[in-house]
């Protein structure tokens, strides 16, 4: 029988049913004026409770039976009910069983909070903040059960690997695991690890279509121009393999340097990428302009670029490196990192019941992190238990970074500091961008001169390196025969790339070698009185392109020149 057909109206001078210890509400008025009275509506509620009706199912009838001063009054009972009723034995142990599975899941004082703050009840209540002074205490002395878990699994370290390995470094993560955070993590490292960079300062480049924040890095974030930039960092990587193959073929060993700044190349969201390549705007870019497919600059950076001088960073929001080109046979090149959704989806595959995948999944709700198929803590944001977009990662020092001199087809975006302390590198002229108008076949043309020229560049420093150095005569003879055409081809190979070859001798702002031997490395020309006019010319240059390098040059800094006592009279 429902409970508002079934119950009997109390007399005036009866007494609203008992209240649980400490409830607030107290008996206003128990007669009858107006409506049911507030005893009445007590009792009636109070029945309906015990019956084992819903909260939503006792506040409807009371809405539809009562009038709106009894209704508002059974909200208030019903209100203080849903806080302060003793619940059953069934009720008690279902809760306890949902506090054990989030403590499986997420064994940590966090978790349990906010489970306590989820639950009215104030009995429920107390035995989740039970758990949660037991596992702050356990925390406290270090002895959490999530410590304990990992102390029972062999964990990877993200930053070991990598540093042992030296190979590319893949990161996959959802948006929001922080894949970008760990990629700075990482490269703040190494650019502090003088073994991995060689003893150099590293160079940076960021590709990203998102734009997100990367600090002092240089970015490039449009599509085509992304496009464009893989290109110009795979035709890096030729001329440093050709550079290398002929320092092989034409120095000693004990002469043969790789002496080429250390670049970082990372290249964020691929996927994004890979798909403008699909598109018509992207194919036309891609076979106007003769670039090298974004896909397979993926494969030949993650490779190749370790081994000249540079290590690779891509990031991607799936994890599935086949759907990036990356197969079997390319995998060892790379460090796969996988956080939080990706980790998850890493472990699928594994046995439920080892501690490594139970390792893993306790933190479902935090920042998993899975390497080279290995559980390990998430670099930068382990510190949090529950996932959030936007929480901060663990603190760390930026990179320590040279301004990158790569030639680039448009000015990078640096979110932090001064354009000039992060690229001091010369943009492609416009033709190299195909402007509106120009021919396909012209652009073609220029790119496929300005490459034979940095080769004719390269040719002539690996001569000029030699001991002793080859004549300019020489390193013509060697392109075909000391002819005019050579001899000019050697002037605006050397004039294109001159300032290139004197930036690498700039360090700290200062020029690490004399005037008149960097003029006789580059030039040819010492400052014999046979050739003084042209040492002057040639001093003239190597001025100029010590100025825009923001270098003072040491014949005009005042703190080399020698101040001549004054004559006596004077």
């Amino acid at each position: 029988m429902h409970p508002f057909n079934s119950i009997v109206p109390s007399t005036s001078n009866s007494q609203p049913l008992a209240y649980q210890q400490g409830s607030s509400l107290r008996p206003l008025d128990d007669g009858l004026t107006g409506g049911l009275g507030q005893a009445l509506v007590q009792e009636i509620v109070l029945r309906a409770w015990e019956a084992g009706q819903s909260t939503e199912s006792i506040l409807a009838d009371c809405s539809k039976h009562m009038n709106r001063q009894d209704a508002a009054w059974a909200r208030l009972i019903v209100e203080e009910l849903e806080v302060n009723y003793r619940p059953t034995p069934v009720e008690i142990g279902a809760y306890k069983l949902r506090l054990r599975d989030v403590f499986r899941k997420n064994p940590t004082s966090a978790a349990m909070e906010k489970i306590a703050a989820e639950t009215n009840n104030i009995y429920l209540k107390k035995i989740a903040q039970q758990a949660v002074v037991i596992l702050r205490q356990a925390e406290a002395n270090g002895r959490s059960p999530a410590n304990q878990a990992a102390a029972n699994v062999k964990l990877a370290h993200v930053l070991e690997i990598i540093c042992r390995c030296k190979v590319s470094v893949l990161l996959f993560g959802n948006s929001g695991s922080g894949k970008s955070s760990v990629a700075c993590l990482i490269i703040s490292y190494i650019s502090r690890n003088r073994s991995i960079t060689k003893g150099k300062i590293p160079q940076i480049l960021v590709l990203d279509s998102h734009v997100n924040d990367w600090g002092r890095m240089p970015v490039v974030h449009k599509g085509a121009d992304i496009l464009r930039t893989l290109h110009l960092v795979v035709k890096e990587l030729e001329r440093r393999q050709e550079n290398w193959a002929n320092q092989v073929e034409n120095l000693p060993e004990s002469k043969r340097k790789k002496d080429w700044f250390y670049l970082i190349v990372v290249w964020d969201e691929i996927g994004g990428t890979l798909a403008y390549a699909k598109t018509e705007e992207g194919k036309k870019l891609i076979k106007e302009e003769g670039l090298i497919h974004p896909s397979d600059a993926l494969l030949r950076l993650g490779s190749e670029l370790r081994k000249f001088e540079g290590m690779f960073f891509g990031l991607n929001q799936s994890g599935n490196c086949e759907a990036i080109g990356i197969d079997s046979s390319y995998r060892n090149n790379f460090v796969d990192v996988h956080l939080c959704e990706s980790a998850l989806m890493q472990i699928e595959s594994w046995d439920h019941s080892c501690s490594e995948y139970q390792f893993v999944y306790s933190r479902r709700d935090g920042y998993p992190c899975v390497v080279r198929g290995k559980p390990a803590l998430h670099p930068s944001h382990s510190q949090h238990t529950v996932f959030a977009e936007g929480s901060p990662p663990i603190e760390f020092e930026p990179a320590q970074q040279e301004p990158l001199t790569l030639r680039l087809p448009v000015k990078p975006l640096v979110f932090r500091g001064e354009l000039q302390d992060s690229y001091v590198g010369h943009l492609l002229p416009a033709a190299s961008s195909t402007p509106s108008g120009s021919a396909p076949e012209k652009q073609k043309e220029t790119e496929s001169d300005n490459d034979q020229l940095y080769q004719l560049f390269l040719s002539i420093k690996a001569g000029r390196s030699q001991n002793p150095p080859l004549t300019k005569t020489k390193i013509c003879e060697s392109w075909g025969g000391r002819t005019q055409l050579n001899h000019q081809r050697y002037d605006e190979a050397l004039d294109a790339y001159a300032a290139q070859w004197v930036a690498e001798f700039v360090s700290d702002g200062e020029l690490q070698m004399r005037c008149e031997d960097l003029i006789e490395l580059i030039w040819s020309v010492t400052p014999h009185r046979r050739h003084k006019e042209k040492f002057r010319k040639c001093k003239q240059i190597l001025e100029d392109i010590l100025a825009s390098l923001g270098v003072i040059p040491p014949w005009q800094n005042p703190s080399n020149i020698i101040k001549m006592p004054l004559r006596k009279g004077n």
